[in-house]
């Protein structure tokens, strides 16, 4: 009903310009289902992937369904299937593509500069939390947890604790990380 019913003039515009022999989309949900929906219209084959591990048990519904759905595993291809209705020949695992830059070989740098940069002990161990685009009190109290576990002297291991933002939250973490001593970054 979606592909009938709508349409994106400027997708639309961008798609008769350059006739494309197929349309990859990054994102399985809105906006880039307007994209996959135009594609369609036009029966150009669509592609479209889901970005993250959650994103079919989290998001609704996959409102345009693109003539394949590229997921990272065969548990997301049970996901797509059970939760959104998506036909098994129209699914394809191909891993995780955005996490393939990670494992190609080249240098990141040397890790005791970068713990210097950051303003912890070379010799520490690095322990990551990742808050949401929003800092919440759980996110306090999970930060006030793990500093004191961390603090525990029976712990045993030298450690670190470190905030790394989501590329666009301008969240300011300056009260939380002078009373635990923690550091932060984007």
């Amino acid at each position: 009903v979606d592909v009938r019913a709508f349409s994106h003039p400027e997708f639309g515009a961008l798609i008769e310009r350059y006739r494309p022999d197929a349309i990859l989309t990054t994102y399985s949900f809105d906006p880039d289902t307007a994209l996959v929906r135009e594609g369609r219209k036009r029966n150009i084959p669509t592609l479209a992937m889901v970005k993250s591990w959650d994103n079919l048990t989290s998001k609704t519904r996959i409102s345009v369904e693109p003539d394949r759905l590229l997921v990272w595993s065969p548990s997301m291809k049970r996901e797509a299937m059970r939760y959104h209705f998506v036909p098994e020949h129209k699914i394809a695992v191909v891993g995780a593509p955005g996490f393939d830059e990670h494992f190609r070989s080249r240098d990141y740098g040397d890790r005791r500069d970068y713990m210097r940069h950051i303003g912890a002990d070379p010799d520490a161990k690095l322990i990551v939390y990742s808050p949401g685009e929003t800092f919440t009190l759980s996110d306090s109290a999970n930060l006030r947890t793990i500093a004191g576990i961390v603090a525990d002297e029976g712990l045993g291991v030298k450690s670190h604790v470190h905030i790394r933002k989501l590329p666009k939250v301008q969240s300011d973490y300056s009260n939380v990380q002078d009373e635990l001593g923690i550091t932060s970054e984007r």
